[in-house]
């Protein structure tokens, strides 16, 4: 066989693998069509979908973990700094900044300790801003937390003023 036909083989058999994998993760909501909000929710699906599998993998919690457009939605409130930051519970976060080429793989791979010490979570979502400085952060819910203690977090938090 060919190097030229060898190359294509194995082209086709990554896209394969890359299709196969977009299909496996159907919990991920397209935060740019279900949100209602004015924020910016991750442009491209598939980063979504590749942020979640690999949260996922370095959290190492098997059970019904959720992708959250809600909590991307906080996660683009912390990485662009137009809410209160002081609201947000550290140990339902995750955060990296840093100069240079943004890696969120590397970010993920730099969380994973972290990601298995914060215990159960119920949902998360993700965001990450890009400029002179990149910041990655990642919010996470607690599973038991009950709803109206996350609600007036999530009230206090959208509807903070300067």
């Amino acid at each position: 066989m060919s190097s030229l036909t060898r190359l294509i083989a194995i082209a086709c058999c990554l896209l394969s693998v890359v299709s196969s994998a977009s299909v496996s993760t159907p919990d991920v909501p397209d935060c740019l069509k279900t949100s209602k909000k004015n924020y910016m929710a991750i442009p491209n699906h598939l980063i979504r979908q590749m942020m979640f599998t690999d949260v996922v993998a370095a959290k190492g919690q098997n059970s019904d973990l959720k992708y959250s457009c809600e909590m991307e939605e906080l996660a683009y409130d912390l990485v662009n700094e137009s809410g209160p930051i002081d609201h947000v519970d550290p140990d339902n976060i995750v955060f990296s900044m840093g100069n240079g080429k943004l890696n969120l793989k590397t970010a993920v791979d730099l969380w994973q300790d972290r990601l298995k010490e914060m215990g159960e979570k119920k949902e998360f979502g993700c965001n990450f801003a890009i400029g002179s400085t990149h910041k990655v952060a990642c919010i996470f819910k607690s599973r038991y937390t009950t709803n109206g203690a996350f609600e007036i977090f999530t009230y206090r938090l959208r509807h903070w003023t300067t």
